[in-house]
């Protein structure tokens, strides 16, 4: 710290640190970044004042990469010629202040602001009654799922965030499995869907992409292929299994027919990719008039920015996001 000797900093406050130094003398040509505050008539003589203040001419002798800190508005610390100079920070500190302020007020009104719920606890109760609700696990499959999917080099996937992107699917699929064990038993209905891209229907969306951007596809989840198979699970011998051609699983022959025979109202959905399958089935689901969950923990995608926005977008527009802890709990709320 540099300020005159009538400002000297406090003797009790100097012990509360071991690495603190205190000097008159305005020497700042070797520091790294400088914090200036102003004198006012009444702490200093405009002598004292003229020698703690930066000048063009004390400039010349700063550092290339030195700073200039200032809490602003200065009296006159610093001279306006300064504030040409690329040292002269304050003007942007000033500007990251204002949203510095406005990230605490937000984070003050939400603490102090209760969330309104968004259902009551019957409409919940109602939304999630498992002899109306089908559990759809979406494609998971190995090309989906797998560090090898094809999708990672398309993405331009690192090998290191494959490896971690496998192993958050292997938890996301292990939920999924206590998930649908348990809905089972609770009386829910369970669909898996895989698809399928390599079909010569002419309206599958390869085909459009094919057709449009005269590219050739990526191929991806190939029958007879590995990457077609399911990965780490597979459905129990009681559960209704399709395979899809379309992002929108509610595209596939014989699904709606089964949900309209099961009398299903509510559809959870859960698996892979968000981005892709799932949000199409959402949008598809909700113009049917179905009531659509997305389990946030049970789904995977290979961007999590795209996850967050996805997510946003279903909860906006087709349907509800909820935690599967949650969903959990309500059942057992509603047997006692």
């Amino acid at each position: 710290m540099i300020s005159p000797q009538n400002l000297k900093m406090p003797e009790k406050y100097l012990k509360l640190s071991k690495n603190f130094e205190e000097t008159e003398n305005f020497e700042i040509s070797e520091e790294d970044v400088i914090y200036m505050c102003g004198l006012t008539p009444l702490e200093a003589s405009e002598e004292i004042r003229k020698e703690y203040r930066i000048s063009k001419e004390k400039a010349q002798k700063l550092k290339s990469s030195t700073i200039i800190l200032n809490p602003l508005p200065r009296i006159d610390e610093i001279e306006k010629e300064f504030d040409e100079l690329p040292n002269a920070k304050y003007f942007q500190q000033s500007k990251n202040g204002i949203f510095v302020r406005m990230a605490i007020f937000m984070e003050i009104l939400k603490k102090a602001t209760p969330k309104k719920p968004r259902f009551s606890y019957n409409s919940l109760l109602k939304l999630f009654e498992p002899k109306k609700t089908a559990i759809i696990n979406i494609d998971i499959q190995k090309d989906y799922c797998s560090k090898k999917s094809p999708l990672i080099k398309l993405l331009n996937i690192s090998e290191s965030n494959a490896e971690k992107i496998e192993k958050e699917n292997i938890e996301i699929i292990k939920r999924i499995e206590r998930f649908s064990d348990i809905g089972r038993k609770k009386g829910c209905a369970v669909i898996w869907t895989r698809m399928t891209e390599n079909n010569n229907n002419n309206n599958s969306p390869q085909k459009i992409y094919e057709n449009f951007s005269n590219k050739k596809p990526v191929k991806i989840a190939l029958t007879n292929t590995d990457g077609f198979d399911f990965f780490n699970i597979f459905p129990k011998n009681e559960d209704f299994e399709i395979v899809k051609e379309h992002y929108n699983a509610l595209s596939a022959e014989g699904l709606k027919k089964f949900l309209s025979d099961k009398k299903i109202e509510n559809l959870i959905l859960t698996g892979f990719t968000l981005s892709g399958c799932i949000r199409a089935t959402a949008q598809g689901a909700n113009e049917l008039g179905i009531h659509v969950i997305v389990c946030e923990d049970l789904i995977g995608d290979f961007e999590e920015l795209s996850k967050k926005q996805n997510l946003k977008n279903i909860d906006n527009l087709f349907g509800y996001v909820n935690n599967s802890e949650e969903i959990l709990k309500i059942w057992d709320y509603s047997e006692e």
